[in-house]
């Protein structure tokens, strides 16, 4: 009975040696190889598609281009100056206060230009006049706003006044 139970232990032995061999000599490589066919064919399916993918990605960067500034366009700070004066002088109802210098800031393939004015008024014409250049004008973005108090200390009165904060995009090559 012993002599059974020797063998039986060498074959099962045997049997687990040969099994983890074989595994580590031929299963395992195949799955390897397997997974990195599989691999590279996923990568050529995404390169028959390439040359859609690019022309796909130049227009969304054309209309994006298109989205910023008017195409990228340069303007000046008299553009945008003689725009809100023509507002000013249809309605007559907003006087402009404050402008200040431009703020100019270079990134990779854009120069942001950012003009900082000052205009007060009521509420309702202050409204309409950033719809107006949001939504008709094209004079660049309107970047952020804010509406405060300011206290006229000559008169002794608060004044609603708006801060508009107006950013151009332009091309290095224009300016």
């Amino acid at each position: 009975m012993k002599k059974y139970k020797k063998r039986l232990y060498l074959v099962v032995t045997v049997f687990t040696f040969t099994l983890l061999l074989s595994w580590k000599m031929a299963i395992k490589p195949s799955i390897d190889l397997y997974s990195n066919v599989k691999h590279q064919q996923d990568q050529l399916e995404l390169l028959e598609n390439a040359p859609q993918q690019i022309a796909l990605l130049k227009r969304k960067l054309e209309l994006v281009e298109q989205q910023i500034g008017a195409a990228a366009t340069d303007i000046k700070q008299e553009q945008i100056i003689n725009e809100i004066s023509q507002y000013i002088n249809e309605t007559k109802q907003i006087d402009l206060c404050q402008l200040s210098p431009v703020h100019k800031q270079q990134s990779e393939n854009y120069i942001i230009q950012t003009f900082q004015l000052e205009l007060e008024g009521r509420f309702t014409h202050l409204v309409k006049l950033l719809q107006f250049f949001e939504q008709k004008k094209s004079i660049g973005k309107i970047a952020s706003t804010e509406f405060f108090l300011h206290n006229d200390r000559k008169n002794k009165t608060n004044k609603l006044r708006l801060r508009l904060y107006i950013q151009t995009f332009s091309k290095p090559a224009q300016l």
